[in-house]
Parts: C-alpha cells; structure tokens; sequence
C-alpha cells in the first residue's frame, strides 16, 4: 500500500511521502553510530523513489552467536 496520500489544508493539497531506514541495533553499536547508518539508509530510499523502506543487511553470525558448549 502507498504511503502517498493527500492532505487538504484550505485550497492547498499537500502531498506527504515516507522513506525509512532502518538498522538492527548490535553490543557494540553507539547511538550516534546507528543514527549515521539510519540516516544513510533513508536518504537511499528517498533518491530510489520515495515512499520505501531500506533495511541494513546484516550477517546473521554477527546477530546469533552459537552457545557455548561446555
């Protein structure tokens, strides 16, 4: 579904699009680190068309650690 909807104000019409990045949060990741990463994932998607959401590609060995065996 699109986000681009019109909002009425008077006899304006605005058009309102979404783009959104977004970043899995890691141990090691500082605040301002994660904004960094967000903030570049937005701005790809607002120049690959708007209204989209890009996600940051992870390797899933870095999320999931395997136990341990004792």
């Amino acid at each position: 579904q699109s986000s681009n909807f019109p909002l009425r104000r008077k006899k304006s019409i605005i058009r309102v699009t979404i783009s959104i990045g977004a970043v899995i949060s890691q141990p090691i990741d500082i605040v301002k680190s994660l904004i960094q990463r967000a903030d570049k994932l937005m701005y790809n998607s607002k120049i690959s068309g708007r209204n989209k959401v890009s996600i940051e590609e992870v390797a899933l060995s870095k999320i999931i650690k395997p136990k341990k065996k004792n």
